[in-house]
């Protein structure tokens, strides 16, 4: 039976070391030396390395190499992969960790995939620092404080302070930089809550936070006011779906078929009930860019509600949603198919308390970044913004 490397532990220390630097390649491990800060680290590389070897050096993973092509490519120069084809005992080392990291980005999926759970106690971030536990919510999210919010060059790297620790945000969420950003910048402002997904694996303390350049800078859309604020039976109740226009690029880098928005009474039957509320469901498809079937389809989904009497927002939440493919619907040909309902979901932010449409709006444009279709719907329905 062929040799397949194995998977690796998901308490590995190697692994945590992964999940809390940003910068962290797993080639760095190859070198001789003492590694006196990573010593354990460096012992589980060579114990997984020495395995793989073993296996090669044994003639049971001839086709191994072939198999992770990719990661070989992807780890190593052209210089390096040649001196690896003229030398056996290197090039095995070099395959050996091209399984590690493969090994790797199998656990760190693994954890994605845990992520979706709601938090524990028993989970690493909370399991060290128990008390921050004391402020999670029934939604899995964990209430922001103007004192955890202080720290500039902390906040410049999209964390904040809990004592000595730097809390990063989840990691479905951590993609969405500037959104979680704008989340931090209003947790300053007492008259509003913010709750956001905080990464339940990564711990860090503040002063081996690396600082990272923001390579790029979104702008959130704008909002304007309009029927913004009807209940009128016109501008409630009715479903509203735009199909995606997108060029080429778009297509296999960003890939989506459309949105729904969906605007309706809070209340059908209490008159005096003056809230209006939003749902905005975007639809990704269910496959790759060439095609090939995905096993779910994920897309973000908000919820947002309005007190049309004061004019102003007072809830939102983001959430990714996940929809299996076998089941999903929607398609290039129908893109307003009905979605059906998502195997899993995950909030991963909320804000609660009276904030300016232009809040508002750069919450919702931060949370759908790089979907047009949020612009083009809220400037046909909504015209002269205030804030």
């Amino acid at each position: 039976m062929p040799f397949r490397p194995p998977p690796l532990d998901p308490d590995s220390q190697l692994l945590r070391t992964s999940v809390a630097d940003d910068y962290f390649q797993v080639t760095e491990y190859m070198a001789d030396g003492a590694y006196p800060s990573h010593r354990v680290e460096k012992d589980e590389a060579e114990a997984y390395v020495a395995t793989v070897v073993g296996a090669i050096t044994a003639g049971h993973a001839e086709r191994l190499a072939d198999d992770l092509e990719p990661y070989l490519r992807a780890m190593f120069p052209p210089e390096e992969l040649s001196r690896g084809h003229a030398d056996v005992v290197v090039g095995a080392r070099q395959v050996a960790f091209a399984a590690l990291q493969r090994a790797l980005d199998g656990a760190w999926q693994a954890l994605i995939d845990r992520s979706f759970d709601l938090p524990s106690p028993a989970d690493p971030t909370f399991a060290e620092y128990p008390t921050l536990w004391e402020r999670v919510t029934k939604d899995g999210l964990v209430r922001l404080e103007p004192a955890d919010v202080v720290d500039e060059a902390l906040l410049g790297e999209a964390a904040f302070a809990y004592g000595n620790a730097a809390i990063y945000p989840h990691p479905l969420l951590a993609p969405a930089r500037e959104l979680v950003d704008t989340l931090l910048e209003l947790a300053r402002q007492e008259e509003l809550t913010v709750a956001l997904a905080v990464h339940p694996f990564r711990i860090t303390d503040t002063d081996s936070v690396p600082a990272r350049l923001l390579e790029d800078y979104w702008y959130g859309i704008k909002i304007d006011a309009g029927n913004l604020d009807s209940l009128d039976p016109h501008d409630v109740g009715v479903r509203t779906f735009h199909a995606a226009r997108q060029d080429t690029v778009e297509r296999l880098f960003d890939p989506l078929l459309g949105t729904w928005f969906d605007w309706e009474r809070r209340s059908r039957h209490d008159g005096a009930d003056r809230v209006k509320r939003l749902y905005i469901r975007e639809v990704r498809p269910a496959a790759d860019r060439h095609g090939e079937p995905l096993v779910a389809a994920a897309n973000r989904e908000l919820h947002a509600e309005r007190d049309t009497a004061a004019r102003r927002f007072t809830h939102v939440d983001g959430k990714l949603c996940e929809y299996d493919a076998t089941t999903y619907e929607p398609t290039g040909a129908r893109p307003d198919a009905p979605l059906g309902v998502p195997t899993r979901s995950r909030k991963l932010w909320r804000v609660d308390g009276p904030m300016s449409d232009h809040t508002w709006g750069t919450l919702v444009g931060l949370h759908f970044r790089q979907n047009e279709l949020i612009q083009e719907h809220l400037d046909v329905v909504l015209s002269d913004g205030a804030d």
